[in-house]
């Protein structure tokens, strides 16, 4: 093998590790809320669970309030964000609009 090649090779090997490294991160975070809501039936992703944390929300709050609603037979509630977030823009006028 070449110089160049191995080189190649290795950092492949690195980035792999790492990102299996990150993977067992989240997942170590994550799991537990993750398995709490699969079990009890509450549809709660983990990539929701992920954006959750992106976003400062507390997703154990989330996940538990929303275990509860589904154990209360309430109608299926969304994690998911509905609509983007719109800033209010400023008019020609100065006056401001969403």
């Amino acid at each position: 093998m070449s110089m160049p090649q191995t080189i190649l090779i290795t950092g492949g090997i690195l980035f792999l590790l790492l990102v299996g490294l990150v993977m067992i991160i989240v997942l170590w975070k994550f799991f537990k809320l993750w398995l709490q809501a699969y079990v009890t039936r509450a549809k709660v992703s983990l990539l929701s669970l992920i954006a959750m944390s992106l976003r400062k929300v507390n997703a154990a709050v989330i996940v538990e309030t929303k275990i509860m609603a589904v154990q209360a037979g309430l109608p299926p509630v969304s994690t998911e964000r509905t609509r983007p977030i719109t800033w209010p823009r400023a008019t020609c006028d100065g006056s401001f609009r969403r």
